[in-house]
């Protein structure tokens, strides 16, 4: 096996540089605080992937302060705060947690969490364990200590500059575009970088060790959430034992109290985990869908047939398109996306029905006569074929005259001098399907 300095060099080099921004940059429209897209990047490429990687060998690599973009979280919450690099930043930062998800793969839990969901249904309808404890980590990515996800990493990775890397990038302010007074970020992980998720998960590991080595329970988390099952008589220590752990590392749990994040139930009470409900009272159980995020996704439909019904030229064919997309979900960059296939591990069917008789709902309500997919026949093919399917589009197979159709559908506007090549015509493709996929995300947000 390489050692952590061959592997970082690997990372680092120019080769790997211009691959992650061909295939990860190159089409986001998105800015730093400098204000600069892809496209001005790219105009001087060569010069600015040098730099990223003769100062990332050297140790010497600091990172332009991030641009604060506040997500509403709902009422009576406040925002999630994301911090966006400039273009230049991006790049390094992918070469970084390419070679930190190398590095650590064979040490850190980066389950997605339909695999937690999935497993945790298995243990629920296997195991006698009648306690369910779920327990939510209070502000866990601006609570983790600098020092001490450190000295972790340092356990992994014996090389200087690679840790002087990820030291540069924890330490960089996130501010406005105008913010004046700018000071070092002296504690937590900024949220929505590449290496966010793999630090978060890290710092969580000895309590993911705990967990996983316990003979009376059985663990189970994903980012900040965890669930675990066990018996009642064994649930307080359990509980003590995490909080004490968890404050240990500079963290804290919500408090244990009826509505709170962190609770303790009967294993047969209904529950929410990650978006999904779990009702275990009718065997082999219900795993349905929350409220609030089956809500979410009516709104986000609401909202596509109203855009439709104001538009100046309401178009037929990209309604049905774009709510084909909502219910059908896609698989783009060889990976899935859309709220049905987050929420694949739910048997449900009655919801699923509902949610069809709901879209026929707004097609009386808006006079709408075309069909669209259902939502009935999407689960079942997501569960029985999913990578062979053709009922939900794999944006990844689509030839260049059906990469043309959508184009045409989205932007009837696009000049043929757009996608004069077949070149510029993936790169508008890719573009455009990056922001109809971003829509499809918003539904899942919180738990994704």
């Amino acid at each position: 096996m390489a050692n952590a300095q061959e592997e970082f060099e690997n990372s680092i080099s120019i080769a790997s540089l211009t691959k992650h921004f061909v295939d990860d940059i190159k089409d986001s429209r998105s800015t730093g605080v400098d204000m600069l897209t892809a496209e001005h990047v790219e105009t001087n490429l060569s010069q600015n992937l040098h730099i990223i990687n003769k100062k990332a060998l050297s140790g010497d690599y600091k990172f332009t302060r991030y641009k604060l973009k506040l997500i509403s979280k709902g009422p009576k919450q406040y925002p999630r705060e994301i911090s966006i690099p400039t273009v230049r930043d991006k790049i390094a930062l992918k070469a970084l947690n390419a070679f930190l998800q190398l590095r650590l793969k064979k040490h850190v839990n980066q389950k997605l969490p339909q695999l937690v969901v999935k497993e945790f249904i298995k243990k629920l309808q296997s195991s006698d364990f009648d306690t369910v404890i779920r327990l939510d980590v209070k502000s866990y990515y601006p609570s983790i200590r600098h020092d001490e996800l450190l000295s972790r990493l340092r356990r992994f990775i014996k090389y200087p500059e690679a840790i002087a890397m990820v030291e540069s990038a924890l330490a960089t302010p996130t501010t406005t575009v105008s913010q004046k007074k700018i000071s070092k970020n002296l504690c937590g992980v900024p949220q929505g970088l590449s290496i966010s998720n793999v630090l978060a998960n890290l710092y969580l590991r000895n309590i993911d060790n705990w967990g996983g080595k316990l003979s009376n329970a059985c663990y189970f988390r994903y980012v900040d959430d965890i669930l675990m099952l066990c018996d009642k008589s064994d649930a307080s220590d359990i509980k003590g034992s995490i909080i004490h752990k968890l404050n240990r590392a500079g963290l804290s749990a919500h408090k244990f109290e009826p509505g709170s994040k962190s609770t303790i139930e009967n294993s047969t009470a209904s529950f929410d985990y990650l978006g999904y409900s779990f009702n275990a009272r009718k065997l082999p159980g219900v795993v349905s869908v929350r409220d609030s995020s089956i809500e979410k996704l009516k709104n986000s439909i609401i909202g596509l047939f109203t855009a439709y019904s104001k538009a100046p030229n309401s178009n037929d064919g990209l309604l049905k398109w774009r709510m084909d997309l909502r219910i059908t979900g896609c698989i783009n960059e060889k990976k899935t996306k859309g709220w049905l296939f987050y929420f694949s591990e739910l048997n449900d069917k009655q919801l699923l029905f509902e949610l069809d008789h709901f879209i026929e709902q707004m097609k009386a309500r808006f006079k709408f006569t075309k069909d669209f997919r259902s939502f009935v026949k999407a689960w079942h093919e997501i569960k029985a074929k999913k990578w062979e399917s053709h009922y939900f589009p794999n944006f990844d197979n689509f030839t260049d005259a059906k990469k043309l159709e959508v184009i045409m559908m989205i932007r009837p506007e696009t000049k043929r001098k757009e996608f004069s090549t077949p070149e510029k015509l993936d790169r508008l493709f890719r573009r455009l399907i990056s922001r109809e996929v971003r829509e499809l995300e918003i539904d899942i947000l919180d738990f994704s």
